[in-house]
């Protein structure tokens, strides 16, 4: 078997479908791959050596130097483990973006940061969709409970018996789902933001296998119960 090709890191880099930015511990951009280019708009002789504010709207630079000033002090950064921060970004032609990415803040022998890894995800046309799917909900929420029909879709949470998980949001699908409308990124949202000791509850009118495994996947374990001929009542709690 022979050796890696020592520009092994560069063809990867270079490769990657996810835009990669580099910058130092000034936040001037050192590294911009073709991910990045085709991401934002900027090719790299236009980014590189330029300040981050490049891509940064400009009313969120203040929060943003003032969290990049506390990290390069503490040396630590919550989003470098693997989570994901979602945050507006600019293209070069003015277009606001919405991106996910993660960090990874490599040091020097002497353990202070002296670079800093963003790679960053398209996530426009999600954010979009989500955002038209929650404005429809409202829409439909208000429309049908104008009817006069029972739409329970987040009334007050539940006295919880003690020692059990309090229920702090629930939605009742079936109306939804009656209308075209299928939630299950609106789901996933609220379960990936339970803490420990609360709960999301869901009411279907069948098992929702495909969103108990992706919830699977976000550390969150759900329990259904089947309560009606087409009334499944799922509850979501944290693992661990």
């Amino acid at each position: 078997m022979t050796g890696l090709p020592d520009d092994l890191a560069r063809r990867i880099l270079e490769g990657s479908p996810d835009a990669v930015l580099v910058s130092d511990r000034a936040g001037a951009i050192r590294g911009w791959n073709g991910a990045a280019e085709r991401l934002f708009g900027f090719p790299a002789a236009e980014a590189l050596g330029v300040s981050m504010d490049l891509i940064v709207p400009e009313r969120l630079r203040g929060r943003h130097w003032g969290g990049w000033e506390q990290v390069m002090a503490s040396g630590v950064t919550r989003y470098g483990q693997g989570q994901l921060l979602a945050v507006p970004a600019l293209h070069k032609d003015g277009r606001q973006l919405s991106v996910e990415f993660s960090i990874q803040l490599l040091k020097d022998s002497a353990g202070q940061i002296e670079w800093v890894v963003a790679v960053f995800r398209d996530v426009t046309e999600r954010f979009q969709r989500d955002k038209a799917l929650k404005l429809r909900l409202k829409e439909l929420e208000t429309t049908l409970g104008a009817a006069g029909q029972a739409v329970p879709l987040r009334p007050p949470p539940a006295e919880a018996a003690p020692g059990s998980p309090r229920v702090v949001k629930r939605l009742d699908a079936r109306p939804l789902k009656a209308a075209g409308i299928h939630p299950v990124e609106q789901v996933l949202e609220e379960v990936a933001r339970l803490g420990p000791g609360q709960a999301f509850e869901l009411v279907t009118p069948h098992l929702p296998g495909p969103i108990l495994e992706r919830a699977g996947a976000l550390g969150v374990k759900g329990r259904t119960v089947q309560v009606g001929p087409e009334e499944f009542v799922t509850t979501f709690t944290r693992e661990g």
